[in-house]
């Protein structure tokens, strides 16, 4: 057991200060196997704390039904940490954005009357509550206060992106959350990022945090510099292309962190993972790498490689820099006109009779520059840490330093023999439950999104054979419309991140015969959001589905619709091996074209000492995939534009090419391969599995 505190300088662990060097792992996003390794990398490159959010959405995805089972095991995660002896941050949310379904709030939520997220709303904070309850009766003993390896727990996260919308409320809401900590028999300090309540710890985020520990400072005089994100790439939306950042540029601006003061940093995300089965955000792609230091399989890079030497020289030297005492800095050229931080410096921490020195060059020319009477060349933007005793100088790290070594992967292609069979789903389905609508709403308080998948059918009828235009208002998220059994038509062709009502109208053509014709407009979702901003309007009123009167000829139709939920192939859970299971698969013709059908195919066993393995899905298109009963995730070939993110500083780099998916490879999890292995795929388009191939991580 060890008391947690912090002063001005540091976090405390039994009155010592600590640097911390922390990596986030979200233990959802791999498998329970995949941990220890994950975990021993993480040490191996200096790391001393892990950090994670926890996962409302998925530990109560079903109102009254906790699991803690599986990749939800958060006890035994923590476990693993401890025997590493490793802290932890626990980000407690229950808002967690993460780039997870619903920012980690359970979509249930949706259907609680009167409810609103994130503001001083009783329903709300009566669930977050109860749910918070559940959670500490978990993992109330993994507290460092209790002989645990949890030091610092955070509820909410990042405020400020929904505070204007709030007002008063929200912060009334953020106290309240503030105030929770007895209640929740919270013993070690808490922290806010990005907005914050008094009596908690402030953390900073972003691609940079250097400019921001002095403002810092003068707000929380009392509180260390703790950059709680530090973001070594970004996250990968369908239809836009993957960025990545340089492993240099990171390890120039953690040093310009520490030589301002900064004594806590955790990366965001330092293994980024995968979001399986259908627990992505809105447009996320179930590969969350992030360009993260551990790649998706958990494997060290040459990211990693190169921080893991900065981790260990500062830990090495930490004493320098938390003796308490500010740094001597010699300005060799000023800032540049609004900033605060010389261009040019270095920077001398003493401890004893010996010196630490960090010389950071922020121009964007090369400066040559003496340290401790040594002579040094710095390239742009890149910093040096020395080390001044005993009468002798020497450079310990250097943001620019070339690795002995590059760790480079690739994919290799498995010769396996598939045997395609394919069921096709069936557009009447009159043994599935319906609901009869009178006009279209959102399908989320129906789905309870269990699937991505409802048909809104209807009729229309015609005195004589004519084309018209077919209206529908509003569509979260894509429309595939079939008249007669016949599809017509499929919008939109891509999506936004941040919503906007004009993709949400599509707008067809359809002809009608003379008579009665039957309408079905199949919607698929895409995740739910997980702010506020992304719809312009509180989280809580996100919907999915057909939602409003249709027009037809540009005049609103009131017709009467059945709306029926899910697909067929769900239902029969023709995904997994049951006894008695009825599911009429046949042998897959070459050259059929039809929408809408499920594919299975076995492969024997693969070797388990492979680095990975992983789907490329060929030619096919939008849909799902399933690997001996696991949902592995959802796919989408989209041809990727380019996207320029706000607020990246000028530090992403463009990491896949223009007019390619942004994601190729989707991980298949050795822990759920057996001696037979069973593959289902379900695609929405006339796509086939033909040149689907099965890869292997390999090292080039």
């Amino acid at each position: 057991m060890v008391t947690v505190s912090y002063n001005s300088k540091a976090i405390l662990l039994g009155n010592k200060p600590e640097i911390l060097i922390s990596g986030a792992v979200h233990y959802p996003r791999a498998t329970p196997a995949m941990w220890p390794a994950i975990l021993r990398e993480s040490k191996n490159a200096g790391l001393n704390t892990i950090e994670t959010y926890v996962f409302w959405n998925l530990h109560e995805h079903q109102r009254g039904h906790y699991d803690f089972t599986g990749r939800l095991d958060l006890p035994h995660f923590l476990d693993l940490c401890h025997q590493q002896k490793m802290h932890v941050i626990l980000r407690i949310g229950p808002y967690i954005c993460a780039e997870t379904n619903f920012g980690g709030l359970p979509p249930w939520l949706l259907d609680v009357k009167g409810l609103v997220a994130r503001t001083n709303n009783e329903p709300f904070k009566h669930h977050m509550l109860e749910w918070c309850k559940v959670l500490m009766a978990k993992v109330g003993d993994y507290q460092a206060t209790r002989g645990g390896p949890i030091i610092l727990a955070q509820l909410e996260n990042e405020y400020n992106n929904v505070a204007a919308r709030y007002g008063r409320d929200g912060q009334a809401y953020v106290q309240w959350c503030a105030s929770l900590a007895p209640i929740l028999g919270l013993t070690i300090p808490m922290i806010m990022c990005e907005g914050q309540a008094e009596g908690v710890i402030s953390t900073l985020n972003g691609f940079l945090a250097a400019k921001a520990v002095a403002k810092h400072r003068v707000h929380h005089p009392d509180q260390p510099a703790l950059w709680t994100e530090n973001w070594p790439g970004w996250y990968d939306i369908f239809g836009y292309r993957h960025h990545t950042r340089d492993r240099r540029e990171i390890a120039y601006n953690l040093m310009r962190f520490f030589a301002t003061g900064g004594t806590g940093v955790n990366y965001y995300m330092w293994f980024g993972g995968t979001n399986f089965a259908r627990e992505a955000m809105y447009l996320q792609t179930t590969s969350y790498d992030f360009d993260a230091p551990l790649d998706e399989y958990g494997l060290p890079t040459s990211k990693s490689r190169h921080l893991g030497c900065l981790h260990k020289a500062i830990l090495a030297n930490k004493a320098f820099l938390l003796t308490g005492r500010d740094p001597k800095i010699k300005v060799l050229v000023p800032p540049l006109e609004g900033e605060s931080l010389p261009q040019l410096a270095v920077y001398t921490f003493k401890h004893g009779n010996e010196s630490l020195l960090l010389a950071i060059n922020s121009q964007k020319i090369p400066a040559a520059v003496t340290a401790g009477h040594k002579a040094l060349h710095l390239e742009p933007q890149s910093a040096q840490l020395l080390k001044q005793a005993g009468g002798r100088t020497r450079v310990i790290f250097s943001s620019h330093e070339q690795l002995t070594r590059l760790i480079r992967r690739g994919w290799k292609p498995l010769e396996l023999d598939l045997d395609w069979r394919e069921f096709a789903e069936p557009l009447v389905r009159p043994e599935l439950p319906g609901l009869t609508l009178d006009r279209p709403v959102s399908m989320l308080p129906h789905t309870r999104d269990l699937t991505d998948y409802a048909f809104y059918n209807t009729e229309l009828t015609s005195a004589v054979g004519r084309t018209l235009t077919l209206t529908l208002p509003m569509v979260r998220d894509f429309s595939t419309v079939f008249l007669n059994g016949v599809c017509v038509g499929r919008q939109p062709a891509r999506l936004l991140e941040n919503n906007t009502g004009e993709q949400w109208k599509h707008t067809y053509k359809i002809r009608l015969r003379q008579g009665r014709n039957t309408l079905q407009v199949l919607v698929s979702a895409i995740g739910l959001i997980k702010g506020d901003w992304m719809i312009d309007a509180p989280m809580t009123e996100e919907k999915k589905g057909l939602i409003g009167d249709v027009a037809i000829d540009g005049r609103p139709t009131r017709l009467t619709w059945r709306l029926s939920v899910g697909l067929m192939g769900e239902y029969l859970r023709c995904f997994q091996e049951l006894p008695g299971q009825l599911v009429p698969w046949r042998r897959l013709a070459p050259r059929t074209s039809a929408p809408l059908r499920w594919f299975r195919t076995t492969f024997g066993p693969l070797p388990f000492t492979a680095l990975g393995y992983a789907i490329h899905p060929g030619s096919l298109y939008k849909g799902m995939f399933y690997l001996n009963g696991h949902h592995l995730g959802r796919y989408w070939q989209l041809p990727a534009l380019e996207q320029k993110e706000a607020g990246d500083e000028n530090v992403l780099i463009p990491g896949s090419p223009v007019g390619e998916p942004v994601q190729c490879y989707y991980h298949l999890p050795k822990e759920l391969l057996q001696k037979v292995n069973t593959l289902v795929v379900f695609e929405e388009t006339t796509a086939t599995p033909w040149n689907l191939r099965v890869h292997e991580r390999t090292t080039v």
